[in-house]
């Protein structure tokens, strides 16, 4: 243990190497008011912190959103490119002058 300085910090740090382990927010202010209420803490369902799980979970992650985002680059990021902010509007204007067209064609087979 290192040697206390004559300064406040330093008898709070000997202090704090004493004590041990800091603890988190989850365990000083959550876990208080917790207990408070009558949950205590218990230990989760499946506990990353043991091991390398937590580094395969995000990596597994990271591949099927990089899989996902690769599937569909061409349409997110190519194609939406030309058609610009009014594409449901065009499309409203198509229907509109295709269904014009059928009427037409109808208006002609009845007469």
């Amino acid at each position: 243990m290192p040697e206390p300085i004559d300064a406040i910090e330093a008898v709070q740090t000997v202090a704090s190497e004493e004590e041990g382990k800091w603890t988190g927010i989850d365990v000083s202010i959550v876990g208080k008011y917790a207990k408070k209420y009558g949950r205590p803490p218990r230990d989760p369902y499946i506990n990353t912190d043991q091991g390398d799980l937590l580094l395969f979970v995000f990596t597994f992650f990271g591949l099927v959103g990089g899989i996902i985002i690769g599937y569909n680059f061409r349409k997110l990021f190519v194609e939406g490119k030309d058609q610009g902010l009014h594409r449901s509007s065009d499309k409203r204007r198509r229907g509109q002058e295709d269904a014009e067209i059928a009427k037409k064609k109808l208006e002609k087979k009845i007469s």
